[in-house]
C-alpha cells in the first residue's frame, strides 16, 4: 500500500513538471519563431529494501514509477506570415541569426529586426544582429534584404547576414527573450535561404496542446484519487483492525 501512494506521489510531481512545460508552449503560441518544448519521461530506478533486525535481510524494491527526465525543443519549421515590412525576415528551413548580446553570442528564429538610434541593425528588445563581418550598420536610406541574406541600403550592400546552424539542436539551450545560447559555435550556412517580408510563426499547435493538458489533468485527479483511498485504507488498518 505504501508502495501505491509512492508510485501515485512520484507521477504527480512527473505529471506537474510535464504540465509547465506544456503552459508554457501556450503562452508562446504566439510568439515569432517560437519553437515548442517536449519532455521526457523516464523510469526511476528500483531502490532496495531491507529488514533491520538481528541482520540485514533484503525483503525486495521499491518502484517509484517514472520521472520527469529531459525536456528538449522541437525545431521543425512552422508556417510563415507575411508582413510586408522591409525590416522582418524569416528563415527558410535550418539555421538560426546570431546575436550579439551583452552575455555574449546568442540565436534565434525572430527576424523581426529594426534599426537601433546609433545606426545598427537590432532585434526588437535591441541586441545587434551579426553578419559574417560583424555588427551590420544600416545608415539611413532604403533597407532591402534579398533571398540569400545580403542587405541592401539604398542599394549598397551593408552586410550579409551570418545565418548558423547546429547538426545537433541539443546542445541549444532557450534563455528568454526568444534566444538560444550554446556552448559551441554553430556552423555558417553558406546558401541560406530568406525570407523578405515574412516572419516565421510559431511551431505550436494550440488544438493539440490543450487535449495534452487535459489529459495531464484527468491523470493527475486520478492519482489524488488514488492516494486519497489508500490513505482511507491505511487508517482503517491502523485505527480500526489494530483494535480487534
Amino acid at each position: 500500500m505504501i508502495r501505491g501512494m509512492y508510485i501515485s506521489a512520484g507521477s504527480m510531481v512527473n505529471q506537474e513538471r510535464k504540465l509547465d512545460v506544456i503552459s508554457n508552449n501556450l503562452a508562446n503560441a504566439n510568439t515569432t519563431g517560437f519553437k515548442k518544448d517536449l519532455m521526457i519521461e523516464e523510469a526511476t530506478q528500483n531502490k532496495d529494501i531491507y529488514k533491520v533486525a538481528e541482520n540485514v535481510v533484503p525483503i525486495g524494491n521499491l518502484y517509484f514509477g517514472v520521472r520527469p527526465g529531459e525536456v528538449y525543443t522541437d525545431f521543425n519549421s512552422s508556417s510563415m506570415i507575411e508582413t510586408d515590412s522591409p525590416m522582418d525576415v524569416a528563415i527558410k528551413g535550418n539555421g538560426l541569426f546570431q546575436i550579439n548580446t551583452p552575455n555574449g553570442v546568442r540565436y534565434t528564429r525572430d527576424g523581426s529586426f529594426t534599426k537601433s538610434a546609433d545606426g545598427y541593425l537590432v532585434t526588437a528588445e535591441g541586441y545587434r544582429v551579426q553578419g559574417q563581418n560583424g555588427d551590420i550598420h544600416i545608415d539611413s536610406g532604403t533597407l532591402r534584404f534579398d533571398n540569400a541574406g545580403n542587405v541592401f541600403v539604398d542599394g549598397r550592400r551593408a552586410g550579409t547576414l551570418n545565418i548558423v546552424e547546429f547538426p545537433d539542436t541539443t546542445v541549444l539551450r532557450k534563455e528568454g527573450d526568444n534566444l538560444y545560447y550554446s556552448q559551441g559555435g554553430g556552423n555558417q550556412i553558406a546558401n541560406p535561404e530568406i525570407e523578405p517580408g515574412f516572419l516565421e510563426g510559431s511551431n505550436v499547435n494550440s488544438v493539440t496542446e490543450l487535449v495534452d493538458m487535459i489529459d495531464l489533468m484527468r491523470e493527475y485527479e486520478a492519482n489524488q484519487k488514488v492516494i486519497t483511498t489508500m490513505d482511507t485504507a491505511l487508517d482503517k488498518s491502523v485505527n480500526e483492525l489494530g483494535k480487534v
